[in-house]
């Protein structure tokens, strides 16, 4: 596992300056504010770690070189020999990026300089025009394949000194050239915000939001020993949603109207915390979904549950939720335990029954299968408890069949061609659920 640094080489005439930063740190009279971010992160370093300086064709010859602007003038490269630093510093050679074909280049180009699992350290301060947003593309891009970690973007703020290169070697004396170095890692973190966030709304895959939250409580939890009541409230707020998403997406139907109640619990007490804030919205999100939509009810919990998963891409999870919830609406209405693991598939066999005898067509007792045959009345209960409604056993008999082609995996013969039907199905199936059951609770 490597440390690298990243950085881009530009081709003014830089004089130099003082940096620091608000650790607090300071490196005096430097040219190049590499040599201060270089010392600052980078002492420590061993020889198997890698110091890249992007240098376009100009910003080698001029500032990577010595005497690019005067004889006299140390390039970057001495600069960095002068450091004494285990790491190996090179230069590496990138186009100007005038077309969409030289940032492409760029890209390839740094990405290809990473390896697997490699610290990066990226000093954006001399990054001409596209480069800072392209490199942070690229990173967030090698974070996904490479599982690289970004542990610093700085920036080395010169314009606070009110002019050029020129005019601040002119006008203003070493002493008072002092530049604050800015690290932007922030930025970095609201992107990965927006990805874990953008997963959460399209998914209901919750990990992400989790381990980003976790992430940034856990040092002051550390620090206080756990006593800090803000930091406990919103890991408490992310463990329950990472439990409410994991129960939804493995179907934990018993266990649905618990999680939503903790995650209210959970949303109540994080009310007024603004500890994290890019987490803010996904508290709103959250206590616009939940607090509407679960009432504490298993059923109305289970039809609600259904339509969760169905805008969050579960469609698979959908089904199974929905068809469960209405055999336990039906078991309820016959006067049942839906716990009753020997009473869970009755429901199943009386509708098949009840379609039966719509049909004229009626199966003997003789013909039923357990556990139907070995509970007959309560069997005739629950054939009692179905909905006088001609579009009920239609489209039971649909649901069962679509889930069961999902569970199948499509490897039956009448399988479904389109997997887009499966969710406009379950769109359907979930509003006639909502006008006949919620209608009735």
């Amino acid at each position: 596992m490597r440390n690298v640094y990243l950085s881009v080489l530009g081709t003014s005439p830089y004089v130099p300056c003082n940096y620091e930063t608000d650790s607090p740190a300071r490196v005096e009279n430097v040219r190049f504010v590499q040599e201060a971010t270089l010392s600052l992160k980078c002492r420590n370093w061993t020889a198997e770690d890698r110091i890249f300086i992007l240098t376009t064709e100009e910003a080698f010859n001029k500032n990577w070189m010595d005497g690019g602007h005067q004889e006299s003038t140390e390039g970057l490269r001495t600069r960095i020999e002068r450091l004494n630093l285990r790491a190996k510093a090179e230069s590496v050679d990138i186009p100007f990026g005038r077309s969409v074909d030289e940032i492409w280049d760029i890209f390839n180009k740094i990405y290809d300089l990473l390896d697997d699992d490699d610290n990066v350290i990226f000093d954006i301060t001399h990054a001409f025009r596209s480069i800072p947003m392209l490199a942070i593309v690229v990173l967030n891009y090698a974070k996904v394949l490479k599982n690289i970690k970004l542990r610093g973007i700085y920036y080395g703020a010169f314009e606070i000194l009110g002019g050029s290169p020129s005019y601040v070697g002119n006008s203003i004396p070493l002493e008072k050239r002092n530049v604050p170095i800015f690290d932007l890692s922030a930025f970095d973190l609201l992107m990965e915000w927006s990805f874990a966030v953008d997963q959460f709304i399209k998914s209901g895959n919750a990990s992400a939001v989790a381990a980003l939250t976790k992430r940034e409580v856990r040092p002051i939890l550390t620090e206080t020993r756990g006593r800090d009541e803000s930091a406990r409230s919103i890991n408490r707020l992310s463990e329950s949603l990472e439990k409410f998403t994991e129960i939804m997406a493995t179907c934990r139907g018993r266990l649905i109207s618990e999680a939503v109640q903790q995650l209210k619990n959970s949303l109540e007490i994080s009310n007024d915390n603004n500890l994290i804030k890019p987490f803010r919205p996904v508290v709103e999100l959250l206590r616009g979904e939940i607090e509407t939509s679960f009432a504490g009810d298993a059923v109305k919990d289970g039809v609600n549950a259904a339509r969760w998963c169905l805008s969050h891409q579960l469609v698979q999870q959908g089904y199974t939720i929905l068809q469960e919830t209405i055999f336990s609406y039906l078991l309820l209405n016959a006067g049942q335990d839906p716990c009753d693991d020997c009473l869970r598939e009755i429901p199943s066999q009386a509708i098949k029954i009840a379609s039966s005898r719509k049909k004229g067509e009626p199966i003997s007792r003789n013909d039923w299968h357990n556990p139907a045959a070995a509970y007959p009345e309560i069997t005739e209960k629950i054939i009692a408890a179905i909905p006088d409604d001609p579009e009920f056993l239609k489209e039971m008999g649909c649901i069962t069949q679509e889930r069961n082609d999902l569970n199948h995996a499509g490897q039956k013969q009448n399988a479904k061609k389109n997997p887009s039907e499966f969710t406009r199905n379950l769109a359907s199936h979930i509003k006639y659920a909502e006008s006949l059951i919620l209608a009735a609770q």
